[in-house]
C-alpha cells in the first residue's frame, strides 16, 4: 500500500517531468526527483520498501508519458513537430536539417545529429563545412527570404571535420505550426568514397586510372593543388585530367562530376554495401516478417567473432580498430538487437531475449558459421551467455569487455553512477515510470544533442569524460547513443529489464574458455565486483585495467586486439 510520502515523491517527480517538457535543460533535475523517489533517504542507495504506487498507476503514468510527449513536442520543436514536412523527414537513412531564414538551425534528425554535432539551436555558419558550402547555402537563404527562389536545389557541401563531400538536396517549405514563415528543409547525401568505391565509380563513366586519382580527389574535397600534391603530379597535369573527365561526361563542371557520381554511387550502393560492410551492414529476413540488421568488420574470412554489443554502446568501433581487426585476420559479427538500430522490434515485449538468441543464431547460419567465439560488451553479456547455452560445442570461447554479471540489488547498486542506479531500479520495479523518464530523455537528448547528454552522464567520471574529447572515439560513443534510442524507448526498457534479470542459470550453463578485461573506474559495474564473482565462480582470468573505465573497449585498442589474438588462438571448446 502506498503512503503520503510516496506519493507526494510520485507526484513531484510527475511534475518534473512536465518542467522538462517545457524546459529541457531542466532533465537533471528530472533525475534527481527520480532517485528521490526510487531510493530510500539518508544515503546508501538501498531501494524504497514501497514502490506500489507506480505499479499500480501504470496505465495512468502511460498517458502521462504520452501527454509528455506532446508538450515536449510543441513547447520545443522537437522532431514530431516537423514530421509533417515529409513522410521520411526524421527517418535516419540520411541526415536531413530545417534552417530558418534567419539562418538557425531549427532541427536535426538522428542522423544529422551523427553527422554535425551540436548543430541544432546554433547559427548555420557554426555548423562545421568549408567557406564554399557555407556560401552555397547562404545564397540559398538569400533566395529564401527575398522570395527568388533557389539557383540551384543541388548544393556540394564538404563536410569540415573529415573533408568528405556532401550534397545538400534543398527544398523551400514551411513549418505546420508557422506557415507564414518560410524555411530550408536540407537532406545530406553521405557516401563514403573509398578507392574501391571510387575506382567502381570512375569504370562505370569510363575514365582512366588517372582521372580517377583526380575524382576520388574531388569526391573528397581536395582543390586541384591538393589533389596534385597527393598524387605527385603538377598542377597542369591535373587541370588536363580534369578537363578530360569534363569532356567524357559531357558536364561543364567537376561540381557536376560530383553530383553525377554520387547518383551512380546510389544505384551501385546494394552491390558496394556487400563488399563495405562496416558502413553499411546486411538485412536478414527473419521468422515472423521481422528483419535482423547486423555489422561486419575486419577480414571476410578471418576468425570469427559474434559480438553482442551494449546498451548506450552500439555495434561500432573507431576506425583504427576496425583496420586493426582485418590486419589481425579477424572477422566481427556485431547483430543489432530487437528495437535496435534497424533490427525491428521483437515480435511481443516477453519474445525479446528469446528473439535475441535466434536473431543471432540466424546470422551465424547466414553467413554460414560453424564455430565462433563471443564477446560480450557491456549489458550484451545476459545475451551472450543464453545464446552460449545454445551453441554448444560449436562455441570456442568468450571475450567479456566491460561486460556486467548478475545484478545483486543490494550489493552492486550503490557503486553505479547516478542514472545507472536510477535506470537499474526503475527498469526491474517501476517499467512504466521508467518510460516515462526515458520518453522525456529522449526527446531532450536529440535536442540538446548526444555530446550534451554524454556530458552529463560522465561528469563525475573523468576518465571516460576524457574520451569524450577524443576525435577518433567519440563518434563510435555517439553513434551508440543514437543506436539505443532511434527506434523509441522500448528497446531500452527491455534490454534493461534482461539485464537486470537473474540470468545466473545462464552463466552456469556455459563451460568454455573465458577471459574478462575491466576498467577500474568504470561507473556502471564497479570491478571489484567483476572480479570477485568471476574468480569465486570460475577458473577464468580477469583483468582490471587500471586507468580505464566504461569505454575500455574504444581507450585500450592495444590491449583489447592483444585479448582477441590470444582467443582466436584457442583451437577448441573446453
Amino acid at each position: 500500500m502506498e503512503t503520503p510520502a510516496e506519493n507526494s515523491k510520485l507526484i513531484a517527480l510527475l511534475n518534473s517531468a512536465y518542467a522538462v517538457s517545457e524546459d529541457s535543460t531542466q532533465l537533471d533535475a528530472l533525475f534527481d526527483q527520480a532517485n528521490a523517489y526510487l531510493f530510500q533517504s539518508g544515503g546508501g542507495w538501498q531501494r524504497a520498501p514501497d514502490l506500489g504506487a507506480a505499479r499500480v498507476l501504470a496505465p495512468e503514468i502511460a498517458q502521462h508519458s504520452a501527454r509528455l510527449a506532446r508538450l515536449f513536442d510543441r513547447f520545443q520543436g522537437s522532431e514530431s513537430a516537423q514530421n509533417a514536412l515529409s513522410g521520411s523527414m526524421a527517418e535516419t537513412a540520411h541526415a536531413r536539417m530545417i534552417v530558418s531564414a534567419a539562418g538557425r538551425v531549427e532541427w536535426c534528425n538522428a542522423a544529422a545529429a551523427a553527422l554535425f554535432p551540436e548543430a541544432q539551436g546554433k547559427p548555420l555558419d557554426a555548423v562545421p563545412i568549408t567557406r564554399d558550402g557555407q556560401q552555397a547555402l547562404r545564397l540559398a537563404l538569400r533566395g529564401l527570404r527575398d522570395g527568388s527562389g533557389l539557383t540551384q536545389d543541388i548544393l556540394p557541401v564538404v563536410h569540415d571535420a573529415d573533408g568528405s563531400l556532401h550534397f545538400a538536396v534543398c527544398q523551400v517549405t514551411a513549418l505546420p505550426d508557422r506557415p507564414e514563415e518560410p524555411v530550408l528543409a536540407l537532406a545530406f547525401s553521405h557516401i563514403r568514397w573509398t578507392d574501391d568505391l571510387v575506382d567502381q565509380i570512375a569504370a562505370a563513366l569510363g575514365l582512366s586510372k588517372r582521372e580517377a586519382v583526380v575524382l576520388h580527389g574531388v569526391l573528397n574535397g581536395q582543390n586541384q593543388s591538393q589533389i596534385a600534391q597527393t598524387a605527385g603530379k603538377s598542377v597542369e597535369t591535373i587541370k588536363a585530367q580534369s578537363k578530360a573527365i569534363l569532356q567524357k561526361t559531357g558536364l561543364p563542371r567537376m561540381a557536376d562530376v560530383a553530383v553525377l557520381a554520387s547518383s551512380v554511387a546510389y544505384l551501385r550502393r546494394p552491390a558496394v554495401a556487400a563488399q563495405n560492410l562496416p558502413e553499411d551492414g546486411h538485412f536478414l529476413p527473419v521468422a515472423g516478417g521481422r528483419t535482423v540488421h547486423y555489422r561486419q568488420y575486419g577480414a571476410p574470412d578471418g576468425v570469427p567473432f559474434l559480438f553482442l554489443h551494449g546498451l548506450q554502446t552500439g555495434p561500432f568501433f573507431p576506425k583504427a580498430m576496425e583496420r586493426a581487426f582485418a590486419r589481425e585476420g579477424l572477422r566481427l559479427i556485431a547483430p543489432s538487437r530487437p528495437w535496435f538500430g534497424k533490427t525491428s522490434p521483437s515480435s511481443t515485449d516477453a519474445a525479446f531475449n528469446d528473439e535475441t538468441i535466434t536473431d543471432a543464431l540466424a546470422v551465424l547460419e547466414a553467413e554460414q558459421i560453424e564455430h565462433v567465439h563471443i564477446i560480450a560488451h557491456q549489458g550484451g553479456v545476459s545475451h551472450a551467455y543464453r545464446i552460449a547455452a545454445h551453441l554448444g560445442d560449436r562455441l570456442r570461447g568468450m571475450v567479456m569487455i566491460g561486460a556486467g554479471i548478475p545484478i545483486d540489488e543490494t550489493t552492486h547498486i550503490h557503486a553505479m553512477n547516478r542514472q545507472t542506479r536510477m535506470a537499474a531500479i526503475a527498469t526491474k520495479h517501476t517499467p512504466a515510470l521508467m518510460e516515462m523518464i526515458l520518453t522525456i530523455g529522449t526527446r531532450a537528448f536529440l535536442k540538446s544533442g548526444p555530446r550534451s547528454f554524454f556530458d552529463s552522464f560522465f561528469r563525475n567520471d573523468p576518465v571516460d569524460r576524457a574520451c569524450l574529447d577524443d576525435p577518433a572515439i567519440y563518434p563510435a560513443i555517439e553513434a551508440g547513443g543514437l543506436h539505443m534510442i532511434v527506434q523509441g524507448t522500448r528497446g531500452f526498457v527491455l534490454d534493461g529489464a534482461a539485464a537486470m534479470s537473474d540470468w545466473t542459470e545462464a552463466y552456469r550453463a556455459v563451460h568454455c574458455r573465458a577471459e574478462w578485461l575491466h576498467g577500474a573506474h568504470c561507473p556502471v559495474m564497479g570491478a571489484e565486483f567483476i572480479e570477485q564473482y568471476v574468480r569465486t565462480t570460475s577458473n577464468n582470468p580477469v583483468t582490471i585495467v587500471p586507468d580505464s573505465g566504461f569505454h575500455v573497449l574504444y581507450h585500450k585498442p592495444d590491449l583489447i586486439l592483444d585479448l582477441l589474438r590470444r582467443a582466436a588462438a584457442w583451437d577448441e571448446a573446453r
